[in-house]
């Protein structure tokens, strides 16, 4: 074999695929916790000094250089609920989401020993947290609704280059999106946190853990 080809082989050998674009990594927490003999997932009230205020999200950030992505969540966790490293435990990776800016790691923990109303989180950043019932959410799957995303052009954009020009056929990205209803609580589970939520509950059935919930350790 040529030098060129022996040396492109060895390097596609050890080369670590990645997806092309430029994405932000992030890692969440999706967070257990025990009450009353009963199973919960537990979720944050985005408070109005940060982005997307109002929003429920899990505990969760930016991934830091060198960090690896079940640190950061365990991290943003400590930070966002003021809990001690001790207070969590991580318990396995679920399915991960990759968006076109953004790959979201998402990580099952075990807040230990701790309700929502021992939690005093980080003002900060949580406006209030609160918590679903696992046999609730087995028993309500949320609603998908489908968006439109229309194709805009910036004012430098080559139009002309494109066969028809701006009036170029692309494929329709339509984008679906989850929505919870969980009546007369004020909370709003919707987007990501509901799209990792559901795939969560979908893996408990999927591994007979549905019909054990009660009695999961």
């Amino acid at each position: 074999m040529e030098p060129f080809l022996d040396a492109l082989t060895t390097g596609l050998l050890k080369y670590d695929p990645q997806p092309l674009g430029k994405r932000h990594a992030f890692a969440v927490l999706l967070p257990l916790v025990r009450m009353e003999d009963e199973w919960f997932i537990l979720y944050e009230v985005r408070s109005a000094r940060i982005s997307q205020p109002g929003e429920t999200s899990f505990p969760g950030g930016a991934i830091d250089p060198g960090e690896c992505p079940s640190d950061a969540a365990v991290r943003e966790a400590m930070e966002e609920l003021c809990l001690d490293r001790a207070d969590i435990r991580i318990l396995g990776e679920m399915d991960f989401i990759v968006t076109e800016t953004a790959i979201i790691y998402c990580f099952v923990g075990l807040i230990d020993g701790k309700t929502p109303a021992d939690i005093q989180a980080n003002e900060d950043e949580v406006e209030e947290v609160y918590a679903l019932p696992l046999a609730w959410l087995c028993q309500n799957p949320p609603k998908y609704y489908e968006t439109k995303i229309q194709a805009s052009y910036s004012d430098d954009f080559p139009t002309s280059r494109l066969p028809g020009g701006s009036n170029y056929q692309w494929k329709r990205r339509n984008q679906i999106v989850a929505f919870y209803d969980i009546p007369d609580s004020g909370y709003n589970l919707w987007g990501l946190t509901a799209r990792l939520t559901d795939r969560f509950i979908d893996f408990l059935k999927e591994k007979d853990l549905y019909y054990c919930i009660s009695c999961i350790q």
